[in-house]
């Protein structure tokens, strides 16, 4: 509601610090209008500064091309957010990408269980099956590929 209101310019003043203080419990620091988030230096030195969910999610999408950032943030952000499913799909990934297959299966099975949307689990699948692949377990591979087409189908 109060998004609403302040889309239509009808927020007084103490509408908008209820607001901002909504936000800050919630973790989520308002971006200025100013801001622009997806810069991503800009991204890393606002997450140095107030390790938020939100902005270290939009590290990891935006650096899904360079696997040293994807790794050591989606580490940090295991340990700040250790229920958020996404950081160890993304970590998984990155290992998997490193051929460091023994750990991404690790990270991969610890993460599973936060997983509540059946897309993401599939997800999920795919690279557990990528990592059995790298492990040379084909037995393995093939049962999580299965059940990642069933989730998809």
């Amino acid at each position: 509601l109060i998004n609403t209101l302040e889309k239509e310019n009808g927020l007084s003043s103490t509408l908008k610090r209820l607001r901002v203080n909504l936000e800050k419990r919630k973790g989520v620091k308002p971006l200025d209008k100013k801001e622009k988030p997806s810069d991503l230096g800009s991204l890393i030195n606002q997450f140095k500064t107030d390790k938020s969910y939100k902005v270290l999610e939009l590290i990891l999408n935006n650096s899904s091309n360079n696997l040293a950032d994807l790794v050591t943030f989606s580490e940090e952000g295991i340990a700040l957010f250790p229920a958020q499913p996404f950081v160890y799909l993304v970590n998984g990934k990155a290992l998997n990408d490193q051929k460091s297959y023994k750990n991404a299966l690790m990270r991969l099975q610890s993460g599973i269980d936060f997983v509540i949307d059946d897309e993401m689990e599939a997800d999920f699948y795919i690279e557990i099956a990528k990592a059995y692949k790298g492990l040379g377990n084909a037995t393995e591979e093939k049962k999580y590929t299965q059940k990642a087409k069933n989730l998809k189908n």
